[in-house]
């Protein structure tokens, strides 16, 4: 029997009247005898429970509902009903406006999941939900924002805006870096090992070539005496090459060793060796530059 709650009619012969109104009966084309139409059997099953739903506060529910039984297929009765019933719902059934944004930009390439549930919503249009309580989750380029909010009965378009920060900017790729400082610090402190090396053989042979034109004096050729001079030039130049390369190596390890100072400004200083000639001096030491 057709259950219909107080909220319309409560008197029981009212029910009966809407009960024989709903249940159209067709003729059996093999039998002859009245059986009741489907179409009729869905309209008084949506009546039913458009009504049920209301009661209940399920208005989305309860929409879907009325807009069936108010179809043109269902009998007068019912029509006028869920049409009226329609009306109400669909006042009272509250909305929002789902709002990403970014230094005040509404964002567009999002994803957004409502109360658990994945949805295909647009930024900007507007959502209808049940009355109650909801949560909101919006992703954008790896970033999460959420949002909990209650929605009253009847509240339309309210605003639910999700601000997110600027994204970090990705750090470069170092084409030298720390480890490039620790390569050169130790190419240069081999080149250092090799130029000291150079000094002690060439001045060695030096040494005793010079040991020897003591027997000759005064008599040595000019070319003997030559040959000593050319090779305590090549050892000193080997010893001054050594040395610069020691003085590098050491510069280029301490960078290697050192964190970046920040500069009073708030830039971060990059520290990088510094090799200087002049005329009558030469400098090899560190010096900070600001980017």
């Amino acid at each position: 029997m057709l259950m219909i709650p107080p909220l319309r009619y409560g008197m029981a012969c009212a029910q009966a009247v809407i009960l024989s109104a709903i249940l159209v009966v067709a003729p059996d084309e093999a039998s002859g005898q009245p059986v009741a139409s489907s179409s009729a059997a869905v309209c008084e099953q949506a009546y039913e429970e458009a009504q049920v739903r209301r009661q209940k506060r399920t208005l989305l529910a309860a929409r879907e509902s009325l807009m069936r039984c108010a179809q043109a297929d269902c009998p007068k009765v019912a029509q006028t009903d869920c049409s009226a019933w329609l009306v109400e719902v669909e006042r009272s059934i509250p909305s929002v406006v789902i709002l990403p944004r970014r230094a005040g930009v509404d964002l567009v390439d999002v994803v957004t999941v409502i109360d658990g549930t994945p949805s295909l919503v647009k930024p900007g249009d507007a959502v209808l939900l049940e009355p109650g309580p909801h949560r909101v989750v919006v992703q954008v380029g790896g970033q999460e924002q959420a949002a909990t909010f209650t929605l009253p009965e009847g509240e339309k378009l309210r605003q639910v805006v999700l601000e997110f920060n600027r994204p970090e900017a990705p750090q470069e790729a170092s084409s030298g870096g720390q480890p490039a400082f620790l390569v050169t610090a130790v190419a240069t402190g081999a080149g250092a090992i090799v130029g000291f090396g150079l000094f002690a053989a060439l001045g060695g042979i030096g040494l005793s070539e010079e040991n020897e034109l003591e027997a000759c004096k005064p008599g040595c050729s000019s070319t003997s005496v030559r040959d000593v001079g050319d090779l305590y030039v090549a050892a000193d130049a080997a010893l001054v090459t050594g040395a610069v390369l020691a003085a590098m190596s050491a510069t280029f390890f301490l960078v290697w060793a050192v964190t970046p100072e920040a500069s009073p400004s708030g830039q971060t200083m990059a520290l990088r060796p510094a090799v200087s000639f002049g005329r009558d001096r030469a400098f090899i030491g560190i010096e900070g530059v600001l980017p």
